[in-house]
Parts: C-alpha cells; sequence; structure tokens
C-alpha cells in the first residue's frame, strides 16, 4: 500500500543530510540572499559537505553511521554560525511571475515522477544492490556487486551517492527500493529551483528566465529521445543527478565568476564540479567539455578576461579533480575496456569513414542545435553569457560525438557508453527557450503587447502544458495499482514470489535475470547476477557453467546432475536453488538431486520453484 509518509520522510531526511546544509553554506558566503537562488543551489553545495565526510569515512574506515551524525553536527554549526552572523544577512523575495511557474513546474514536474512507472532491471538493479550491500555494511568502503566475492562496482569506486540513499534508507526506515523510486518525485520537485539558479546567472532578463522555464518543461515532457524517457521517470540515477542538479550549478557559478571577478563564486564552481567525480566520473567530463566550449568561443570572439578566468578556473578543477579521477581510473579501467568493446559499434550505429576512424551517427537534436548556436555566436550580439554557455554544450559536444578522430581515441580513455551520453548535455531546452523567447518578443514589439500580457501569456501556456502533462502521468499512470501496492512497475520480480520463504544473508543459485530480480531487493547474495548493458564487467564463467548445469532451458530435452555438483554447491555456499518455470528446470528430478545433497522443495507454484540446500544438516 502506497504511503504518503514515504514521500514525507524521504524528503525530511534529504533535508538533513544535502539541502539544508547546502541553504546554510549559501547563507554563510553570501550577504545578499535570493531566496529562490539559495533553494536552487543547496542540493549541489550540500553534496559537496557531504562527499567531503563520506571521502574522510573511505579514507579513515570509519562507521556508515558517523554520516549521520556528522551532518547534524555540521547543520548545527552552520546554523549557530548563520544566526550569529544574521544582521549581515539581507534577504532578496523573486517577483511573484517567475516564482508562479517554477512552483508550477516544480509541483507538475514531482506529480509527473510520483506515477511514472519504473524498470526495476538492468541499471536500477545494479544501483538498488549497491547500495542495499551499502546499506547493510557496517564501515564505509566501496559498493560491490551482490554476488558471493562481492566483487567492487568499478565505475563507482568512491560512491557517494549510494551512501546518501543507504544513509536515507537506514534512519527513515524505509526500503532501499521504495527510496530508489519515490526519492525521483522529490528530485524532480528542487530541479526548478536548480534551473532557476542556473538561468539566473547565464541572464538577467526574467522574462527570458520564464521562457526557459516554460522551455524545460516542455522539453523534459515530451522529447525522449533525448534522455531515453522523460526526466522526471527516473532522475534518481546517478548519471541524472549531477546532469540535472550539480553541473548547471557548477556552470552557474562559473558564469557568475566571470561576471563578478570574486574568488568565491570560483571555489564554488571548482567544488561542485569535483563533486561529481563522487557520483561518476563523467560528471567531471562534461564540465571540462562546455567549459572548453566556453574557452574556445571567447578565444575566437577575442575576450580575453574571460578566456584566462575560464582556463585558470579549468585548471583548478583538473588539479583538485585529478587525483579522484585516476584513482577511479584504476578501478575502472577494466569497465572502460568493455563499455569500447566493438559490439558497441554496431549498438551505436557508428557512421565509418574508415576501419581506424568512426563516429556517432546525427540526429536532428543536435544539428539543429548547433546550426542556431553558431547563427547566436557570429550574429546575435547581446545575452553574452547565455550564448556563450548554451552554445558551447551544442558546438562542443558536436566536436567530440561526431569527430571521427576524437570517438576512436576518447572510446579507450572514457569508453563509447560515456561519449554516446554526451549529445544530454546540449542544452537544447535552453536554445530552442531562447528561440522561442525572441519570437514572441518581436511579435509583441508588433502588436504593442505590454509586459504583463507577456507574462499573463507565459503563466497561461504554463498552467495549460502542466496541467496536460500531470492529468497524461496520473491517467497512464495507473493510480490505483500505484496507490494500492505501493510502485508501479511493468516487471514483476521472483523477489515478490520468494522474499517470504529464503532467508537474508543466503546464497542463492539461479538463472542471472532472476538472480538479479532478487538481489536488487533483499540482502542476499547470488552465484550469477545480469549486468548492466548485458556484458559481464566481472569474470563469472565457472559460475556461469555450474549454474547452467542445474538450471537448464525449459525446452531443453533430457538433462542430467554430474558428479562435481555436491562439491560445487559446497564450494559456493548455495544455500537456495530457485528456478523460473517460465523459461528453465532442472537438470534433474528433485529425487536426484536429494541423493547427490540434502535438499528438500520449500516452495513451488505455476511460475517458481524453491529448494533449500543443507550441507550438515536436514533442509525441511
Amino acid at each position: 500500500m502506497f504511503d504518503y509518509v514515504w514521500l514525507t520522510n524521504i524528503f525530511a531526511f534529504l533535508l538533513l543530510y544535502v539541502c539544508f546544509p547546502g541553504v546554510l553554506i549559501y547563507l554563510s558566503f553570501f550577504k545578499k540572499i535570493n531566496i529562490l537562488d539559495a533553494i536552487g543551489s543547496s542540493f549541489s553545495l550540500g553534496f559537496v559537505l557531504f562527499s567531503i565526510l563520506t571521502l574522510c569515512g573511505y579514507i579513515l574506515n570509519l562507521n556508515i553511521s558517523y554520516l549521520h551524525y556528522a551532518s547534524i553536527l555540521f547543520n548545527l554549526l552552520l546554523l549557530i554560525y548563520i544566526i550569529l552572523a544574521r544582521d549581515k544577512i539581507k534577504l532578496i523575495y523573486e517577483i511573484p511571475q517567475v516564482f508562479i511557474i517554477i512552483l508550477l513546474v516544480a509541483f507538475g514536474g514531482a506529480w509527473i515522477s510520483l506515477f511514472s512507472g519504473w524498470y526495476p532491471r538492468g541499471d536500477a538493479s545494479v544501483h538498488m544492490q549497491a547500495i542495499i550491500g551499502v546499506f547493510n555494511d557496517e564501515y564505509i568502503k566501496n559498493p560491490s556487486y551482490a554476488l558471493i566475492e562481492r566483487p567492487l562496482i568499478p565505475d563507482h569506486a568512491f560512491d557517494v551517492y549510494y551512501f546518501l540513499l543507504a544513509l536515507i534508507s537506514r534512519y527513515s526506515e524505509i526500503e532501499v527500493p521504495i527510496v530508489w523510486h519515490y526519492l525521483s518525485p522529490i528530485l524532480s520537485f528542487i530541479l526548478p529551483f536548480t534551473l532557476y539558479s542556473f538561468f539566473k546567472s547565464i541572464t538577467f532578463n526574467k522574462k527570458i528566465i520564464t521562457t526557459l522555464m516554460i522551455s524545460f518543461f516542455i522539453f523534459s515532457c515530451y522529447f525522449t529521445n533525448i534522455m531515453n524517457g522523460t526526466v522526471y521517470d527516473a532522475l534518481v540515477y546517478p548519471n541524472r543527478v549531477y546532469l540535472w542538479l550539480i553541473l548547471p550549478i557548477s556552470l552557474a557559478f562559473l558564469i557568475r565568476f566571470l561576471r563578478s571577478h570574486k574568488s568565491i563564486h570560483l571555489v564554488i564552481s571548482v567544488l561542485t564540479a569535483t563533486s561529481q567525480v563522487f557520483i561518476h566520473q563523467q560528471g567531471i567530463i562534461a564540465y571540462f567539455l562546455i567549459g572548453g566550449g566556453m574557452l574556445l568561443i571567447s578565444f575566437l570572439k577575442g575576450r580575453k578576461d574571460d578566456y584566462v578566468m575560464i582556463f585558470n578556473t579549468l585548471l583548478l578543477t583538473f588539479l583538485l579533480a585529478a587525483p579522484f579521477v585516476f584513482i577511479k581510473l584504476k578501478y575502472n579501467k577494466g569497465f572502460i575496456e568493455i563499455a569500447s568493446a566493438p559490439m558497441w559499434k554496431e549498438k551505436y550505429n557508428f557512421t565509418f569513414f574508415s576501419e581506424n576512424f568512426f563516429s556517432f551517427p546525427t540526429n536532428y537534436y543536435d544539428l539543429a542545435s548547433l546550426s542556431i548556436s553558431i547563427f547566436f555566436v557570429f550574429l546575435l550580439r547581446t545575452h553574452k553569457y547565455l550564448i556563450l554557455v548554451v552554445s558551447s554544450s551544442a558546438i562542443f559536444t558536436f566536436l567530440v560525438r561526431y569527430n571521427p578522430i576524437a570517438v576512436p581515441f576518447l572510446g579507450d580513455i572514457i569508453s563509447y557508453v560515456s561519449i554516446n551520453r554526451l549529445n544530454r548535455l546540449v542544452f537544447h531546452y535552453v536554445i530552442y527557450g531562447f528561440v522561442f523567447y525572441l519570437m514572441c518578443s518581436f511579435f509583441s514589439r508588433k502588436m504593442n503587447f505590454s509586459s504583463r500580457s507577456f507574462y499573463a501569456f507565459l503563466l497561461t501556456m504554463s498552467m495549460c502544458l502542466v496541467g496536460f502533462s500531470a492529468w497524461g502521468s496520473f491517467k497512464n499512470g495507473d493510480f490505483r495499482h500505484i496507490i494500492r501496492n505501493g510502485m508501479s512497475s511493468d516487471v514483476y520480480t521472483a523477489y515478490e514470489t520468494v522474499k517470504d520463504h529464503i532467508d537474508i544473508n543466503s546464497v542463492i543459485l539461479s538463472d542471472a535475470i532472476t538472480s538479479s530480480d532478487i538481489v536488487s531487493f533483499m540482502n542476499v547474495r547470488a552465484v550469477v547476477i545480469q549486468f548492466n548493458g548485458g556484458v559481464d564487467i566481472i569474470n563469472i564463467d565457472n559460475e556461469r557453467k555450474l549454474v547452467s548445469s542445474i538450471v537448464i532451458d525449459k525446452d531443453k530435452d533430457g538433462g542430467y546432475f554430474n558428479n562435481s555438483l555436491a562439491e560445487n554447491l559446497k564450494k559456493f555456499g548455495v544455500d537456495y536453488i530457485i528456478v523460473n518455470k517460465n523459461k528453465f528446470k532442472l537438470a534433474g528430478s528433485i529425487s536426484e538431486l536429494h541423493e547427490i545433497i540434502n535438499s528438500c522443495l520449500i516452495y513451488e507454484d505455476d511460475f517458481y520453484k524453491i529448494i533449500r540446500i543443507k550441507f550438515d544438516a536436514h533442509p525441511c
């Protein structure tokens, strides 16, 4: 049964660990405080502090509970400092029109996310089994797969984000899968405030900010090819958290540094950009690519001051982030090799110019955004920083993804998978939103519309868009199913069947998908799992042979248990054999298995069969 208390509790602990410290840090550094800007920057700034605390936990091998109490302590210290310095703080409130549209988009996005379905396999399975492992470990250490030897997840070495979710689950006493699924609507509510901080940095024009907010909502809901889904359906994913909640703030403070020359803006930009490494190292790549585009455009336009400041910012970020990136690459080298295997060339349908020179196929979004960006850079003389940032995202991403020299080279460094995700860096919603603003501005001048009429039009448009999208999500998301069952998923996993029949901390043997479905929801280990992307990140050939000797395709004739079965089951410490009867069957009969090793059929229905194994006692 769905419980709205889940949302309030998850939100409360997110505030405790990240958002509230972020607001306090913002208040500590700035005298003139824009409330909306403080809220928008809170996740990114708070995550910097949480990353530092977690990194200390890694280095000193501290108990995971240390993060909880350290967060409370820093909240109190920051709050005391704010109270003592309250006379120096001046609050600035935003005009109602912008605030109303931000709230509309925030509530609309949260509502859509709340009633969106989810897919608990693939990447989600890996993330959840890692978080469950972190949740159940006593000390802060690298996240691992739920395999018998618990090998660490290479591209998430020294991860911080997993510990955030594990802490929320532990102290809210809400199960990890529920935290995973229902953190998305909460982050969706915060997202428009984050984007407001970004928009406010690249332009002071409130009409443009309002238009960009509406444009973002349109792209986030309806242009699903860019993100392989809407922005809202899985905002909890690590590669979306850094892309939408941290990267914009990093760029925002970089632009503020170019405007103000204040070192505090430089420091915040560098720290927030570096914190992305502790979610996934690809985040820092995004920052450098867009920063590189800004560097190139500033050079071509002859803006020496901007060029020098951008270069210094990127250099400082590199010096700070490089040690952490190289440490992570030590673990991640094998993953990068696999993620750049020949199979990905076929999957991504590369355009080949020769055997050693190839690039990603072009798409309409990128080509259109590139053309508009070039027009902005060379023909538009106003809105300097807006054009600088958004055009950089389009031009430099194009120069990388569609460069037949760069793609083979970078594939060996960051992987084809990471390069493919660069198309998400292009600020399409800003580019087309700005074009829409220019069109509206042109027609409003021709027709003598007042500013009030302009805002009324945008507000009406926002309300219609949000209402239509929210109703569609409510209707298509199967409201009754979500309210009754708690989570909306198109996949009925094995966990629903086996959860009452197997013990925690046990070892299960089943096919890869069934095993992953179970370890994603409960604290058990599996002989084999399904890796994200279907490629074996860890060598489990021997384990796969064992599974295939016990659980075989249901359409396969005959079958028998080999002589080494008992020895192998003992070797891997198997407690349960679980057979997905839709696709598989045992290689032999239950009685034959019992003759080889102490075993007992403890549960069977039309879909699953569960066999308990006991080496030194009767299994039933």
